[in-house]
């Protein structure tokens, strides 16, 4: 992990655009959550300072607390890119139509739909704790979810 985020910071970090969020592997209630080795929480602090600073000393993104941070789909300024070159919010909702909210041009400029990015950002505008933890939750739905781990719709 250290060489490749020293590849990350030499490749990407003096451009603004980018930044690195440090996301911990969580137990979601898949069928292999028993058989993940998950940090302690002191273990993911310092894990995360020692990877932070690799990164010139950039904080992480993320805060250590689980389910006391933003999920990235609720940040304006994180993107999923498909491979087809569609855009969309969630890395769960893959299959969701609801999830795509533009395409990736061509020539690399973005073409965002507002009325589909709006329902990703609500909870930033109505103090929505829970929108703000998972936007997608109480997103209008145009396919079921998969519960992860359940094989069955949400």
């Amino acid at each position: 992990m250290a060489g490749f985020l020293r590849e990350v910071r030499d490749t990407f970090l003096d451009d603004p655009r980018f930044s690195v969020g440090l996301k911990p592997v969580e137990r979601l209630g898949g069928p292999n959550d028993e058989t993940l080795e998950i940090l302690s929480d002191a273990a993911r602090t310092e894990s995360q300072d020692a990877l932070a600073a690799l990164l010139n000393g950039t904080s992480p993104a993320f805060p250590a607390t689980p389910g006391m941070e933003a999920c990235y789909a609720a940040r304006a300024n994180s993107l999923v890119i498909r491979a087809g070159g569609r855009v969309g919010k969630c890395t769960v909702a893959l299959t969701d139509p609801a999830n795509t909210i533009g395409r990736l041009r061509p020539d690399g400029t973005l073409r965002i739909d507002n009325g589909r990015l709006s329902p990703w950002l609500r909870g930033w505008t109505s103090r929505d704790r829970s929108a703000v933890t998972c936007p997608y939750a109480g997103t209008p739905r145009q396919s079921p979810l998969l519960q992860i781990g359940s094989g069955r719709p949400e």
